[in-house]
């Protein structure tokens, strides 16, 4: 099982720290004279233990750093859901808004191409019936043109 890079940090802290809290204890307890009978240099030891303090620290900090991030990212991210959803039934009421302007349309334009349709029928009728007459007058005229020639020839 893998730990997570946060269990791995705390679990470095806690080895930081045991071993600090060693460390000062061992140099706490031991005095000088000892180190100096057994001719130990405790100077680098205690270095270590600087350093690992000064790494400790910066470790602190930069957990701290990642923690005040995530609150910051995690805040965004709530407030970019909720400015999504509210974009969302925003859009979502134009498209039924627009659903229904658009079948208002369709209903008035069929209603027109219905009542054009219907003009238009007319219009053919009136057209057909002009050129019926037309034709009768065009019938009647050579008719009459005919009964004037037969008079005329008669006479």
């Amino acid at each position: 099982m893998s730990m997570s890079s946060g269990a791995y940090m705390m679990r470095a802290i806690v080895t930081c720290v045991t071993f600090s809290i060693t460390m000062v204890l061992i140099t706490s307890c031991a005095s000088d004279d000892i180190f100096k009978a057994f001719k130990i240099d405790y100077t680098p030891a205690q270095e270590k233990i600087s350093d690992d303090q000064k790494t400790i620290l910066d470790l602190k900090k930069q957990l701290a750093a990642a923690k005040e991030k995530e609150a910051v990212l995690s805040d965004q991210n709530g407030k970019l859901k909720k400015e999504i959803d509210e974009k969302e039934t925003v859009l979502s009421d134009q498209i039924v808004q627009l659903k229904n302007e658009i079948s208002e349309k369709e209903t008035v334009l069929s209603d027109q191409i219905v009542q054009l349709k219907n003009e238009i029928n007319e219009k053919e009728a009136i057209i057909s019936v002009q050129g019926k007459v037309i034709g009768l007058l065009d019938d009647s005229e050579q008719t009459l043109q005919k009964s004037i020639e037969a008079q005329v020839k008669n006479n």
